[in-house]
C-alpha cells in the first residue's frame, strides 16, 4: 500500500472523537438523542484499521500471521476487559438487588466471552424502550460484534488471499467478497430489524455490513486515493454532516440499525 496509508491519521482520530463525544452525550439526554449512531461509526473505522493492518502485512510477507493478529487483539481488549467485568460484578455484589445477581453474572460470562450480545437479542432486550434497569455489562454488546468478526474476518481473507496468486486477482476477489458481505448483512439488518428489534439492534448478521464497508475502503484505499482533492474534501465533509445530521435527527423511537443506519455509516466510510 501507498506510504501515505500508513502515516497517522488525524482524520480517523477525529472520527473517533465525535462518535465517542455523539455516544456520550445520547446516553447523557444532552441534544443528541440520535448519538448512538456513534457506535456504527466506530464499526466502520474498525473495520477500515484491521484489514488495512493485514493487507500491509501480506503485502510485506506475502501472508500475515494468525497468531501475531490474535495476539494483539489479545493484549488490547482482554485486560481492560477482564478489570471492568471483574469491578462491574463487585459493584453488582454491592449494590444490585439480590435477585439480579444470577442474571447479571450470566451477563458478565458470556461477555467475557465476547457473546452476549447474542444473550441480549434471545432475551428479547429492547435497546430504546428497556422496561426495568439495563444489564451493567449492556455496552458490551458491540465489543462481542466486533470480536466475532475479527475472530471470522482473518480467515476468509486467508482463504482470498491462498487462492488467488497474483495481485490484481487477489484484490477483485477481496472487493466481490466484502461488497457481497455487506449487502447480504444490509439486507438482514433491514428486514430482521423490520421483525425483531432485539435481533436487529444486537445481531452480528445485522451489524457486520458496517465492518465490511470499512474493510471495503481498506481493500480499495489505491484507487480511492485517485480522486480528485476537492471532490475528496467535500465527500468527507458531506459525511461528516450525514453523521452529525443522523445523531440529532434519529431517536429512541428510529427503526434501528435497518435502514436508517445507512446514513452514519456512508458518512463514516466518506470521511475515511
Amino acid at each position: 500500500m501507498a506510504d501515505g496509508q500508513r502515516r497517522f491519521r488525524p482524520d480517523i482520530e477525529g472520527l473517533r472523537a465525535v462518535a465517542v463525544i455523539a455516544v456520550v452525550l445520547s446516553h447523557a439526554s444532552l441534544g443528541l438523542p440520535g448519538g448512538y449512531a456513534g457506535v456504527d461509526v466506530f464499526f466502520v473505522i474498525s473495520g477500515f484499521l484491521i484489514t488495512r493492518q493485514l493487507l500491509e502485512e501480506a503485502e510485506r510477507r506475502g501472508r500475515f500471521s494468525f497468531a501475531k493478529f490474535y495476539a494483539r487483539r489479545v493484549r488490547r481488549i482482554v485486560p481492560a476487559a477482564t478489570l471492568v467485568t471483574i469491578a462491574t460484578l463487585i459493584g453488582a455484589c454491592l449494590w444490585a438487588a439480590p435477585l439480579r445477581l444470577g442474571a447479571i453474572a450470566r451477563d458478565g460470562l458470556t461477555a467475557a466471552l465476547f457473546g452476549v450480545n447474542w444473550r441480549f437479542a434471545a432475551q428479547g432486550t429492547d435497546y430504546f424502550q428497556a422496561s426495568g434497569p439495563p444489564s451493567p455489562f449492556q455496552h458490551y454488546w458491540s465489543l462481542s460484534v466486533e470480536e466475532q468478526f475479527y475472530l471470522c474476518w482473518p480467515l476468509l481473507l486467508a482463504v482470498v488471499l491462498f487462492t488467488f496468486r497474483r495481485r490484481a486477482h487477489r484484490r477483485a476477489a477481496l472487493v466481490l467478497v466484502l461488497a457481497g458481505l455487506v449487502g447480504a448483512s444490509l439486507w438482514a439488518s433491514v428486514h430482521v430489524t423490520n421483525a425483531s428489534a432485539p435481533y436487529g439492534y444486537f445481531g452480528t448478521h445485522t451489524r457486520v455490513w458496517e465492518l465490511a464497508l470499512g474493510a471495503l475502503i481498506a481493500a480499495t484505499a489505491g484507487s480511492l486515493q485517485r480522486l480528485p482533492r476537492v471532490l475528496a474534501a467535500r465527500l468527507a465533509w458531506l459525511g461528516l454532516a450525514a453523521i452529525v445530521v443522523s445523531c440529532v435527527v434519529y431517536s429512541p423511537k428510529t427503526l434501528y440499525p435497518g435502514i436508517a443506519a445507512v446514513v452514519p455509516v456512508a458518512g463514516a466510510g466518506q470521511v475515511i
